[in-house]
């Protein structure tokens, strides 16, 4: 068993996701850890009240 983790910042804090897994995943989880990262900043880029250029302030 190995463990995972990825810090990052967005949605104005620190997101930390973290696994334990099967040797044989890692890859897997390193993939879904970065898919979820890009997710989770697109939707702060999309629907931040502090970014100018986010919908909901082209919107407001």
């Amino acid at each position: 068993m190995g463990t995972i983790e990825k810090i990052f910042a967005s949605l104005g804090t620190v997101n930390h996701l973290s696994a334990e897994f099967d040797e044989s995943r890692r890859e897997a989880i390193r993939l879904a850890f970065d898919r979820a990262e890009e997710y989770i900043t697109d939707m702060d880029d999309r629907l931040s009240v502090f970014k100018p250029e986010s919908e909901i302030s082209q919107i407001n």
